[in-house]
Parts: C-alpha cells; structure tokens; sequence
C-alpha cells in the first residue's frame, strides 16, 4: 500500500499502475492510498494525475453554495444538512461518496433560497466514512460517519 500526499483539492484520482483504495481529504493535503501489486525483486510505476489546474487559488474562487454542517454526525439514516448559499438556486446536486473516491448517492434538492438552508437526509448505507460535496461547485468535501 502506497500513502500519496496530494495538494488538497476536491478533485477525483486516475491511478495507473495500482488500484485507489481511499482518499482521505480531511487534513491540509489529500492522503490516497494506492494498493500496488509488487512481486518480490521487482519494480512498479505508479502514477496518479488529477483534474484540478494548478493555478487555481481555493481563496480566490468565490463558493456560491457550500455545505456548512451535518447533524448529527455520526449519522443514523436521517438527520440534516445546513448548506449556506450566496444566491437562490431552482436544483442543486449533492454528491455522496465513499472513501474509495466512488460516488454512492446523487442527491437532488429544489428551491434553495438565498442564505442559509436546512436540507433534511434521509440514507440507507453501510456503516463508514462518507463525503458529501455539491456538485459543480468549489470547496471542500464534507466527511460524516455513517452508523447502522
């Protein structure tokens, strides 16, 4: 198992050479760990590229909507999400994903008006570490723990 540390971005991961088998984003850099097949006496290139630029300043890039919280965390099939938002929107997808960096659920709500909103959750999923992120926007992932 190899540990990469990535500039920390909400970007996904194309690993050639070994298999991603998580992306921790929860600290100052992104940790993906890459399961690499290395018979004894050998060698192996692993390579991982992302989507983000290079020049991309998370500080300059204005985030219109983010999500601010979810309760309670861990989670027990429902709860609430508090997403902030700097104007109204008719749809907005949240994406839901495990730690392998695959998504999980597409989630889709409607009329969110300006300022904050609470979004109520409803999930069935096997217990472990999630990340939620609104598509199509700058900003962090949101990691909740999931309980059955």
């Amino acid at each position: 198992m190899l540990k990469l540390k990535m500039p920390l971005s909400d970007s996904f991961y194309d690993v050639n050479g070994g298999i991603l088998e998580q992306v921790d984003r929860t600290g100052n850099h992104n940790l993906c760990y890459v399961r690499v097949n290395l018979p004894a006496n050998s060698t192996v290139n692993v390579s991982i590229s992302s989507d983000t630029s290079a020049n991309e300043d998370p500080e300059l890039i204005p985030i219109p909507l983010q999500i601010k919280a979810i309760y309670p965390n861990p989670l027990r099939g429902q709860g609430r999400l508090e997403v902030q938002s700097d104007k109204a929107f008719k749809k907005v997808h949240l994406e839901l994903f495990n730690l392998r960096g695959q998504k999980v659920r597409d989630l889709e709500y409607h009329d969110i008006k300006q300022g904050l909103n609470l979004l109520d959750l409803k999930l069935e999923l096997s217990s472990g570490v999630y990340l939620f992120r609104v598509k199509g926007m700058p900003g962090k992932a949101y990691k909740v723990v999931f309980i059955k």
